[in-house]
C-alpha cells in the first residue's frame, strides 16, 4: 500500500520563509506609499495656505493708515497693522480658513534686502506648518516645538550661509523644513502705494 504524498517539514519551512519575505517586501512598499501620500497631502495643504495667505497679504499691504510701513512690519502674521500680534517672528499663527495650518512670515524686505518704507515690492519668506498644534491658541511659540518634535539645539547654533547668527527659532524652523513638517515659500508681492497721490 502506497503512502499518501505530503509536504515535509523542510518544504513547509521554505514555503513559509518565501511567504514571509514577500509579505515583508509588500508591507514596506505599503509603508513607503503611505508616507509619500502623507507628504503629498501636507505639501498640498501648505501650498493652498501659502497662496491664500499671499493673496490676503497683497490685498491688505499698503493700505495702512498714515505713513507707509517699513517691510519688517509685515513679519510675524503678515499684516502691518494687527494690534494683537505685531510683527513677532518667534510665533506661529493659525490660518483659520484651513484648520490645523499654522504660518509665520519670518522675513520681509524690499527687493534689495533693505527696509525702504517707500518700496512697493515686498520680498516675503513665509513658513507654513500643516500640522495640528493647538485648537484654542491664538499663536504657538516656535520654541515649544523643540520638545514636541525632539529637536536638539547645538551649541553654538550654526550660522546662516552669509555668516550671520541664527536664532533658536530659526534653527527649529530649519529642522522642521528638513524633516518635511514645515514648508518655506519665498515670494515677491506688490503692495498698493496708498500713500502716493492718485492721478
Amino acid at each position: 500500500m502506497r503512502r499518501a504524498a505530503a509536504f515535509t517539514l523542510l518544504e513547509m519551512l521554505v514555503a513559509t520563509g518565501i511567504f514571509m519575505f514577500g509579505f515583508a517586501a509588500a508591507y514596506s512598499l505599503f509603508l513607503v506609499g503611505m508616507r509619500a501620500r502623507q507628504e503629498a497631502e501636507s505639501l498640498t495643504r501648505a501650498s493652498l495656505a501659502a497662496n491664500a495667505l499671499l493673496d490676503e497679504f497683497k490685498l491688505s499691504s499698503g493700505l495702512e493708515t498714515g505713513a507707509p510701513m517699513v517691510p519688517e512690519k509685515y513679519q510675524g502674521d503678515g499684516f502691518a497693522e494687527d494690534p494683537l500680534v505685531n510683527n513677532l517672528t518667534d510665533k506661529l499663527y493659525p490660518y483659520k480658513p484651513l484648520p490645523n495650518t499654522w504660518y509665520c512670515v519670518t522675513n520681509c524686505t524690499d527687493l534689495t534686502g533693505g527696509q525702504d518704507k517707500m518700496t512697493t515690492t515686498l520680498h516675503l519668506t513665509l513658513v507654513v506648518v500643516p500640522i495640528a498644534l493647538s485648537t484654542t491658541s491664538t499663536f504657538v511659540e516656535i520654541s515649544s516645538l523643540k520638545r514636541r518634535f525632539s529637536i536638539t539645539i547645538p551649541n553654538p547654533i550654526p550660522t546662516r550661509s552669509n555668516g550671520t547668527p541664527r536664532s533658536v527659532e530659526e534653527y527649529i524652523v530649519d529642522e522642521l523644513v528638513k524633516r518635511g513638517l514645515a514648508f518655506r515659500f519665498h515670494s515677491a508681492l506688490l503692495r498698493r502705494a496708498s500713500w502716493l497721490p492718485r492721478g
